[in-house]
């Protein structure tokens, strides 16, 4: 199965179910539309933690600086426009990007299921 794991501090989100998009800047093309997946949390995905599955509703690539309203839709409060989105994704992949840096939106829905039974 695959996974979408996300740091730690993201963590109330996901279990509220609040969070529903991420953006990222490795290649999120291995994720497509119906994919069931483990939401989970940790600095690295060897020691993640699994939350619960959830549903890829869709995955597309947008340049940051094309990034509309829709597209933050669902996402962390510390990544609601074009610049924060630059600079948390600069911070999360440890290099600097640019407005015109390609990312990908991945939208999901949480499909909570206890996880002790997978």
């Amino acid at each position: 199965m695959k996974l979408l794991n996300f740091y730690p501090f993201y963590e109330d989100y996901l279990r509220s179910y609040e969070k529903t998009t991420t953006m990222r800047l490795s290649n999120s093309a291995s994720f497509k539309e119906g994919d069931e997946i483990m939401i989970s949390i940790g600095w690295t995905e060897d020691k993640a933690i699994n939350l619960h599955l959830a549903i890829i509703k869709q995955v597309y690539r947008r340049r940051i600086c094309d990034l509309e309203k829709r597209d933050f839709e669902g996402e962390s409060p510390d990544c609601k426009s074009q610049e924060a989105a630059r600079l948390v994704l600069s911070c999360v992949y440890k290099t600097v990007l640019n407005k015109d840096d390609e990312i990908w939106v991945v939208k999901f829905e949480h499909t909570p299921k206890d996880v002790k039974g997978l």
